[in-house]
């Protein structure tokens, strides 16, 4: 089964696909997500390790597959793209699962005191 994201909002990889369609070369490098790229260039820039950084997302093919990728904790919200039957297909699962954005004060607080 697929994620409803995959199936009703495009991503980079057919922008990618017709890129290489109509120039006949191969992309060598995908910055956006779900490469760690940007993550590691945030963190080195902040001066933080990965293991003290979380990425928040509502994909779990991007958002979660990069902070996978970077090392980072990674946290779904249920309140973009992805629902919670999403979560027994996928290949990458969260760290944490919350209903939205405004969950994170209490996550924190349960993990952190």
């Amino acid at each position: 089964m697929k994620s409803l994201s995959k199936q009703t909002i495009p991503d980079a990889a057919g922008i990618i696909a017709a890129l290489e369609a109509t120039t006949g070369k191969k992309v060598e490098e995908v910055v956006g997500k779900p490469s760690p790229h940007t993550v590691r260039a945030a963190l080195e820039r902040l001066e933080l390790p990965a293991e003290r950084a979380a990425m928040v997302g509502d994909r779990l093919e991007t958002d979660i597959l990069m902070a996978r990728r970077a090392g980072l904790v990674g946290i779904l919200t249920l309140s973009g793209v992805t629902r919670p039957e999403d979560l027994d297909w996928a290949d990458e699962k969260p760290d944490y699962v919350i209903e939205s954005l405004a969950a994170l004060p209490e996550l924190d607080e349960r993990l952190h005191g």
